[in-house]
């Protein structure tokens, strides 16, 4: 009974959109329910999508709590953690992704420069400086003290 009646109603609106009647069912049925859809944050629709996960699976849950109001409480705490994790999530993912995007972007700099690196300084050998022997070296057989 409930389709044919919106079956009814919508055949009425789309074929007589320009009456005064059906203008006004679809400024109480389109046009208010979407500019209250509009106005929702994120943290609303995750409560929504959670209480009504709760109120459909969690029968024992909602009857072990003792009433929907502390069901209601959870699903409010349940999704404050869930927006807590996306928002987190979210600005981990942008910084990775502009870290990234800074890496290509001096790689492919790189190879579009394409100037002359710097030459190298040549190799000379080390020569073994000489030195003078220490005044305490025992390059007389250690036994000039003795004298």
């Amino acid at each position: 009974m409930t389709a044919g009646w919106m079956a009814l109603l919508l055949l009425t609106m789309k074929l007589f959109p320009d009456v005064p009647v059906v203008r006004a069912i679809h400024d109480s049925l389109i046009v208010k329910p979407l500019a209250w859809l509009d106005s929702l944050e994120r943290r609303h629709m995750l409560f929504a999508l959670v209480f009504i996960g709760i109120a459909l699976g969690g029968f024992e849950m909602i009857a072990v709590l003792g009433s929907a109001d502390v069901a209601a409480l959870l699903a409010w705490d349940i999704s404050l953690y869930l927006d807590t994790v996306i928002a987190v999530w979210t600005m981990s993912t942008i910084g990775k992704a502009r870290g990234a995007a800074a890496y290509l972007r001096s790689r492919i700099a790189g190879l579009l420069s394409r100037r002359p690196s710097a030459r190298t300084r040549k190799r000379r050998a080390r020569v073994a400086a000489a030195r003078k022997p220490a005044n305490d070296s025992d390059a007389d057989g250690g036994w000039a003290w003795a004298a």
